[in-house]
């Protein structure tokens, strides 16, 4: 058996959104941009950029020439972040995953200068937490995810406190990808507010369910997705939220 690591080839970026559903639980695959019909297109366009110039990095993994799984990696500020790593159904139980995060991860910290490798694992895997943890990860906090319907919002009268930096490239971004970020001000701060397909706004500062300003301009533009609220420990609300999952963040840290 001969294994080899390569940077992922456009040829093959049909492979990923495939396998991240069918290693993804069901009821929170919908939750994540991979659920989007342009992730793939997304990934080509990532691919189009030389690699010394972006950083995002995908890997594939191949067994005697055949595609066995894949990780991608991004190069953040204080960690090397492992964002996917997935092996075919095919070759699992070969050591590929471990070979991909120990050895190959090793050489991007090197390479890159990090001494923290960080991942995220909802917490029903816990057949993927335990191997983490096997090799030295630990649980550094826990983000709960709620969902909750707008129909709250139904009363609601102006939006005109509330302005949409980036809405014109946002657009065009979601037309592509499926997935987009919009840039929020009001009177009480700046969001990031991130769509998912036509389904979801992704929430992920808990106290913009605070801002009557945003949640109103939010309606007024789509009153028909739900909001999607990403939050470090479990919030209360006057607002029905619905606790879908928790994700746990783990990290390593190589001395």
């Amino acid at each position: 058996m001969k294994m080899r690591i390569e940077p992922f080839k456009s040829i093959d970026v049909y492979l990923i959104p495939k396998l991240i559903e069918l290693g993804m639980d069901k009821n929170i695959f919908p939750l994540t941009i991979f659920s989007s019909d342009g992730y793939e297109a997304y990934l080509r366009e990532q691919l189009k950029l030389s690699e010394e110039y972006r950083r995002i990095k995908l890997y594939a993994a191949f067994i005697d020439d055949q595609f066995a799984g894949y990780s991608e990696w991004r190069i953040l500020e204080n960690c090397l972040f492992l964002n996917n790593i997935y092996v075919s159904q095919r070759y699992q139980g070969l050591g590929i995953g471990k070979f991909l995060l120990e050895t190959h991860g090793a050489e991007l910290l090197a390479e890159h200068k990090k001494s923290i490798i960080s991942l995220d694992v909802f917490d029903n895997n816990t057949k993927a937490i335990s191997w983490y943890k096997k090799m030295g990860f630990f649980i550094e906090d826990t983000t709960c995810w709620y969902v909750s319907e707008q129909s709250f919002l139904r009363d609601t009268n102006s939006c005109n406190d509330c302005f949409i930096e980036n809405y014109p490239n946002a657009q065009a971004e979601h037309k592509l990808f499926g997935f987009s970020m919009l840039t929020c001000t009001t009177k009480n701060g700046n969001y990031p507010i991130g769509r998912i397909n036509n389904q979801f706004y992704r929430l992920s500062i808990p106290k913009s369910l605070e801002d009557n300003e945003l949640l109103s301009c939010l309606y007024q533009l789509d009153p028909n997705r739900k909001l999607l609220i990403l939050a470090t420990g479990e919030i209360s609300s006057e607002f029905p939220l619905k606790l879908v999952c928790r994700s746990n963040r783990m990290n390593l840290i190589i001395k």
